[in-house]
Order: C-alpha cells, then structure tokens, then sequence
C-alpha cells in the first residue's frame, strides 16, 4: 500500500530485495494458485471442469474466515464475500456474480492475482487458457476482474511460445471484449509506451492521470493494477528483473502485480534469463502455504513447478515423456534436485557455533542416477568438527519472519518412516550419519556412523525409531571430516535422492503440546502439530477441549496417508457429537467416528455435510473415558469402543482411501480428547 513517492524517498532506486528473511511467510498470492488448481486434480483435469467445482475446491482446502485470504469481510473483501457464499449454499458461479454482490466486489483485483496456473498447465494454447480462467475468476468476480483473469492467463500460456512482450499482450487481447475498460486500458498503456518509450515515471503519472485509485470505486480495483502491469513489462522491454523492480517501485499492490507479471516473463525469458542468481538463494526453494491442510503447507518451488507441469500434460492430453517420469514421481516425498536451482530448501549449519564459509547449490557436475544433484561445501572444517545438512519438517510461528496469512504447520515426516539419501565425497574420506531431530526434547535421533570414500556414490537408510511421541522438526545428516586431524580442512561432497517413506508409527502426547495464537491476545486459538478449520482450543492438564458456538475441527498428520489406525481418549461430556477424523482430504471430504449417549456413529463428509453411515448402540454415557479406535484399510472401516468392533462398514460410493486424523466437535457438543495413537496396517 506504499505510493511511489514514498518508495523512492525511503529506497531510493529499486535493484532487488528491500527486505531479507529466514524463512518467507505465507500469501494470499500464492496460496490461491496453489490451491485452486487442485480442482484439476481432485476433480477432473479437463474443460470439463466447472466454476462449482472450482468453488468446492476452495471450501475443501480455506481455513473457516482465517489464513489463506485477506479476510476484510462480506461485501468488502471478494474472497471474504465468495467464501461465505459458497459456505452457505449459493455455488459458483453465483457466489461471484455481480447481481449478486455489486460491481464493488466484483472487480477487485483478486480476479488476475490467482490465476497463473490456469496459463501454466496449458501452454501455448492461449485461448484455452483462457477459457479455464474465465470458470476460476468467476467463483469470487465478474465483469473486469474476469477479463483480468482472462487476459493474464492467456499473456502467460502465449509467452511459452512467443519471444516477444508486445505479441504475448496482444494475444492476451484477444481473449478478453474490446469494449471492456481493462482492454481499453491495455491499449491506452501500449499505445503511450509506442510515443514515450524513455521514461517510465511519465507514464506512470499518465496512469494516476487517467486509472488511478479515485477513478475506481472499492478496495484495489483491478483496472489501476492492470495499468501498472502494463507498464512495468513494457518499459522493463519484457526482462524480468528490470520489469520487476519498475513493477514494484510504482506502488500500490506490489506483491500482487509483480507476482502476475513474473509469472508472464518467466515463462517468456526461461530460467537463464531471469537473474536467477540474484532473486533464488534467498528464497532457497521455500514455499509456505496456509491451507487447511497443515502437511500441504510445507512444499517448494520446485515441487511446486512440477505439480504444474504435471497437471500441464494432463490437460493437454499427453503422456509425461520416460526421462521425467523419475523427476515427477511423488509416490514418496522424494527430493532429486533433478529441476536446475532446485534445492527442496534443504540448508546446511556447523552444530558448533563458529565461522564457517557454507555452500548448498544445484550442479549437474554429477548425480547418483540422473543428471543433477546437490553440492555441499563447507570451510574451515578439521577433523571433529560437524555439518548438518537437513530439510525443515514442521514450522512453528518462531520459524517466520511474520504471520502474514497465518501459516500453520503439521509435520511432513514422522517417527517410522524411512530416511535415505545418496552421499558421495568429492574429495578425501567422510564420516555421515542420518538423523531426526525432536523438536519437543531437543532430541536428535542418530544412525550409526558410517565412513564413506572419495569418489563413491553410497546409499544410506535409517528408520525413525517406531513408536515414539517425538515431533520431527528436522531430517537429514550429520557430517565430519574423515581425514586426519588439522587446523584447516574442508568439506566437499554432493547429496542425491534425499527421501523419506514408509507409514507414520507414532503418537501425540498432548502434555508435550501446547496452545498458541498468531494473536498475542489469545493463546488458545491453534495447537501444536494440528491445523484448524473453525473453533478454537484449550489444552488443560494434558486433556483438550475443542469450543465453537456450531462447529469446531482441528486437523494433523500427513494427507497421504492410506492404511492406518488411530486411536484416542475420548470423555464425551455432552451433545451429539465428539468426533475423531480420519482420512482427512479437507474441510469438505473425510469420515468421522463419533461417540454419543448410548452410540457411536460413523459420518462421511461429502462437501462440508456429514451424512450418516452407520451406528450402533454403544453402552455410552457423559463424563467416562472411552478407547475411540478406527482402523481404514482400502475402502474397509471398522470403529472399536474399548477394544470392542462396533461398526464394520465398506464404503463403495466413491471412498475416501487417504487423508490425515482430526478431532471434531458439532452444535454445542462438549467432550475432553486425550492423547493420539497412530499405526500402520
């Protein structure tokens, strides 16, 4: 929301990030993309894909008014006002419509911010992208911040094939009606820059002139970004970096128009004209996100790309060709550095607190199977001395630089599974063992030791000890020079394939958890490993209560999951439901065992409504403590009270085989949750 003014007197001119972090925090501007695009996925990945689907898409993944979005509320934030209708009953593309919520609503900018993917997964087929971008702007917009959708979808899906950014804008177009103000301002813009082509802060006073925030009504119309988009790639001459800092030094919303234009000139200059040197390392591959998923929350940019790629191939009807099979396959977390620049946010850090010179970068100077791996240098390093190399696997708020958006994390890796990694010296001989770190007893789980040569590509493996209640902050590994023992001496060694699979074998012990809150004010918000759809928390003398005046649901664990029991204490106290979740896809798609007064149910949510299953009398009453145990094998569910099968039910409509666990509450109900056991089957 700063003005030009105020960016130039403060920075002066803009070459780069005016700003640094530790880890970025999450955004509304990309947590759109990231999710809103699932539809192809949990839906279909074709143009038969409907705005209501797309709408679906966001009740499963948006957190319940917190997070993801800027909140500003009904009738003043389009996302704030397309969520609650969604939520109650009015589906898209109704729930965007101007009839239904006034032109202030519907043309905001929020119609092109989200967009992006919609150009990604259909390159060079600009229409088409259009197409879908036109179903996804029309859940939350209409009017102008449809054509804002359109326009940047299709610049983006162009810019695969063209080289140049006056042909990518004016196939964008193409696409949108040339009586629309956003078409009208595309070429005011164009025409001027053909007549001024010196001076970009004299268009930009052309713009305040002509498009600037007073000449349209609401919070951040779409049409006075547009302009400065407009301008900031045609006088950056379509380069990425130049156009970047005139996009941000323009003001207004920076974050939203530097991100949609560099979305269209990555595309259009490739990663070896984007000064990725400069923009990358800071980033390290980190991506936040704040779903309601908290296992969907950890990713990366490269894994991020490729989540698009795949979905590219799958629109467009074709096959993923042989050598990227290895690059997409996600059946496991598997981290191949196989995309240039990629390092999956893997970091390295001495554990003794001295000086030293650390470097983590993508090479294709070597690879244990494929072409591109990571290289791990560090200096002084004598002998004695230890590096670690790992990946963070669960976010606490202290990990952020801010809560912009309210990032929330559950672990990604867990006691059970399997890590291993592929680690080759490029010089001299070095010592490296696997590990887990706990972050609840500042615990590192440690492998043994083993030496490794010079020049010899070696795998590693080593399972989480089973069983435990640790919350795994960290994996990675541990190494020390191998060599004889100096002052000087240095580290050299490439890593590959860093994985972790296998099913999660652990519990939650609530005494080790505790409440926090993005809001100083109120510490019983969030909890410790878990996301939150609605409600809000209290954890007391190792018992929690979950609080909302229709519903709460807290969610943790790892979405994909498959086979798995879960087990908890469960003390219903009263009303109808006290819930454990299971196969948890989202707000709008899991199962829930439910004890009551004299029964247990079994509940399948199908778009954020519970729909009975079955039940069973059960001699249940308020104010025990009962074993709630599920165990899901395939499309197979059985739910134990004390030990005792109660319901054995096979779910053949469309069944859920995979999700994460939660605890719910509904209407006014009252119970205390005890602690979590999680096992394979």
């Amino acid at each position: 929301m700063w003005s030009d003014e105020r960016i130039r007197s403060f920075f002066g001119e803009l070459n780069g990030y005016v700003a640094h972090f530790s880890d970025f925090a999450a955004d509304d501007d990309t947590n759109g993309p990231l999710f809103f695009s699932r539809a192809l996925d949990d839906y279909c990945a074709s143009e038969n894909l409907t705005p209501e689907q797309i709408g679906k898409t966001v009740l499963n993944y948006v957190p319940y008014e917190h997070g993801f979005f800027w909140w500003g509320g009904y009738g003043v934030s389009s996302e704030h006002t397309m969520y609650l209708n969604l939520r109650n009953g009015i589906p898209a593309p109704v729930s965007g419509a101007v009839e239904q919520n006034g032109f202030i609503v519907a043309e905001q900018i929020g119609g092109q911010i989200f967009i992006d993917p919609w150009g990604f997964v259909c390159p060079g087929d600009y229409q088409k992208a259009a197409r879908y971008a036109r179903k996804a702007a029309s859940i939350a917009w209409d009017g102008e911040g449809i054509y804002g959708g359109m326009f940047v979808a299709a610049c983006i899906s162009a810019a695969f094939e063209d080289n140049d950014i006056y042909s990518v804008l004016k196939k964008g177009l193409s696409v949108i009606p040339s009586s629309s103000q956003y078409a009208k301002t595309v070429k005011d813009i164009m025409d001027w820059h053909s007549a001024h082509k010196d001076d970009w802060r004299a268009c930009l006073e052309y713009v305040k002139k002509n498009y600037w925030m007073d000449k349209f009504i609401g919070n951040c119309h779409i049409i006075p970004n547009a302009a400065i988009m407009i301008l900031s790639m045609l006088y950056g001459d379509g380069q990425f970096t130049r156009s970047l800092n005139i996009c941000n030094m323009c003001g207004f919303d920076t974050d939203c128009n530097v991100g949609n234009i560099g979305a269209v000139l990555g595309v259009l200059n490739g990663l070896d004209k984007m000064d990725l040197d400069k923009w990358f390392p800071e980033i390290n591959d980190f991506q936040a996100a704040s779903s309601v998923l908290g296992s969907m929350n950890i990713t990366d940019v490269a894994s991020s790309a490729i989540h698009f790629a795949k979905l590219g191939y799958k629109v467009m009807g074709e096959n993923i060709p042989a050598h990227l099979e290895k690059v997409f396959d996600d059946s496991r977390r598997n981290l191949n550095f196989e995309l240039p620049y990629s390092t999956h946010s893997m970091r390295a850090e001495v554990l003794e607190n001295e000086p030293v010179l650390i470097s983590v970068r993508n090479t294709d100077e070597d690879a244990y199977q494929s072409k591109r791996c990571l290289s791990v240098s560090a200096a002084p390093m004598p002998t004695g001395r230890k590096l670690k190399v790992y990946i963070k696997t669960y976010y606490s708020k202290e990990d952020f630089s801010n809560g912009r958006y309210e990032p929330v994390c559950s672990p990604i890796a867990y006691p059970g599974q399997t890590v291993s990694v592929s680690v080759k010296p490029k010089k001299g001989m070095i010592r490296v063992c696997l590990y887990a770190f706990d972050e609840h007893e500042e615990h590192y789980f440690i492998s043994s030791l083993s030496t490794l040569n010079e020049g010899e590509w070696t795998r590693l493996e080593y399972m989480i000890p089973p069983g435990t209640d640790a919350c795994i902050k960290e994996i990675g590994l541990i190494v020390e020079n191998g060599g004889i023992m100096k002052l000087g001496g240095e580290l050299d060694f490439y890593i590959d394939d860093f994985s972790w699979e296998g099913a999660a074998d652990y519990k939650i012990n609530l005494s080790k958890e505790h409440n926090w809150s993005w809001l100083q004010r109120d510490d019983r918000t969030e909890l410790s490993q878990f996301t939150r759809l609605k409600g809000s928390c209290l954890l007391e003398k190792n018992r929690l209560r979950l609080f909302s005046c229709d519903f709460a649901e807290f969610y943790t664990g790892d979405v994909t999951w498959r086979n798995y029991s879960v087990a908890q204490t469960i003390c219903p106290m009263k009303g109808e439901w006290s819930g454990l979740n299971f196969r948890v896809q989202g707000a709008a798609r899991s199962y829930a065992a439910v004890l009551t007064k004299g029964k247990v149910s079994l509940y399948k949510n199908v778009d954020c409504t519970y729909e009975l299953l079955a039940s069973c009398f059960v001699p249940v009453s308020f104010g025990n403590d009962y074993e709630l145990r599920v165990e899901s094998v395939d499309n197979s569910i059985g739910i134990y009270v004390d030990g005792i099968k109660c319901i054995d039910y096979v779910d053949s409509d469309n069944p859920y085989l995979n999700g994460c666990i939660g605890i719910s509450s509904r209407d006014g109900s009252l119970a205390e949750f005890g602690n979590i056991t999680v096992k394979p089957l």
